[in-house]
């Protein structure tokens, strides 16, 4: 069973996590012009550890979409006491993501804007190994209130979102 819980990072998934990423948004025919900016966000999407956004804001509105990297676990149990059921040994690797779209309400026009925001989020989770599966599962939704500070060249956020049990975000858009 995967687990879409929120596990560290160590540093080797970390640089494969970005490297992906990196090279899903940069090869994507999106435009990062005028209005666009990207972002790098604790818990943003809803779930994820770490995420990587593309947002798009208007003068009082932002559209959000957004991949984060949730957790992986690496399992090598080669003792002949870690067999499984049928006498096999075990050898796994997990590997779980998140994603999200949602708009956000800014209110104000100064550098201190705070929003209301609402959105869905998609988990994705695979495993490799003995046992294989993929499983994919659809939010019912999140709201959350969030302000951004806003720079010339870089945006700090600060935002709480009801997701699950609910969870604290915190990042930065350039």
């Amino acid at each position: 069973m995967i687990s879409l819980k929120s596990q560290p990072l160590s540093l080797k998934h970390t640089i494969l996590f970005f490297l992906i990423v990196s090279t899903f948004y940069s090869t994507s025919f999106v435009y990062a012009g005028s209005g666009w900016n990207w972002g790098v966000g604790y818990h943003n999407p809803p779930n994820a550890t770490i995420g990587l956004n593309f947002m798009h804001l208007w003068s009082q509105w932002a559209f959000e979409a957004g991949i984060g990297y949730v957790n992986s676990t690496e399992s090598n149990n080669n003792s002949s006491s870690s067999t499984s059921s049928t006498g096999s040994k075990t050898n796994n690797i997990n590997v779980s993501v998140a994603g999200d779209i949602n708009l956000k309400y800014l209110f104000g026009s100064g550098n201190f804007r705070p929003y209301i925001q609402g959105g869905t989020y998609v988990g994705v989770g695979a495993q490799t190994g003995n046992s294989s599966g993929a499983s994919a599962s659809l939010s019912s939704g999140f709201a959350g209130l969030g302000f951004f500070i806003m720079g010339s060249s870089v945006d700090f956020y600060l935002s709480y979102v009801t997701s699950g049990n609910g969870s604290l975000q915190l990042g930065f858009n350039f």
